[in-house]
């Protein structure tokens, strides 16, 4: 943490600060994350790596964060106020990924998905006499799949 303090006046220098609401967008390096164009989370070289500049923001305001993930309020992948910003498990960030509608394609809307809604139905359907591993192969997805769909854990919304 001293050697974080060390950094802090260039970390800081590349920080869009607004008003304490707002959210105070990183100006340097960003990933891609999956956001794709660079537009992810920002980066900041500390200790001989990259780091996660959200994470170094909520270490220099509030300590370190060890192995915890520090989650945003705003959804903004590139702000670091601290105010913005909460420690969680990876429950927790799943849980605010479907509360918040960040979850994108499912089921029948996911175009990579093996499977449709009428196979779910038909698996749903076989569960009661059949092994999931006999149902996995022939539907040719994994054992692990026919498990969490008859746990409701994935495609929950088919009856």
């Amino acid at each position: 943490m001293c050697e974080l303090k060390k950094v802090s006046g260039r970390f800081w220098s590349k920080v869009d600060k607004g008003d304490a609401e707002d959210c105070w967008e990183w100006q340097a390096a960003r990933s891609d994350s999956g956001f794709g164009n660079g537009r992810g989370y920002g980066q900041f070289k500390f200790d001989g790596s990259m780091r996660n500049a959200h994470r170094i923001a909520y270490a220099l305001e509030n300590g370190d964060p060890e192995g915890e993930l520090v989650l945003h309020k705003c959804d903004n992948p590139g702000c670091v106020n601290p105010s913005h910003l909460y420690l969680g498990d990876q429950s927790d960030n799943v849980q605010d990924m479907f509360e918040r509608g960040r979850k994108s394609h499912s089921g029948d809307d996911n175009p990579p998905s093996k499977l449709q809604r009428s196979d779910v139905v038909e698996i749903k359907h076989r569960l009661s006499d059949e092994t999931h591993s006999s149902i996995a192969e022939d539907f040719g997805v994994s054992r692990s799949t026919i498990s969490m769909i008859s746990s409701g854990d994935n495609w929950g919304h088919v009856p």
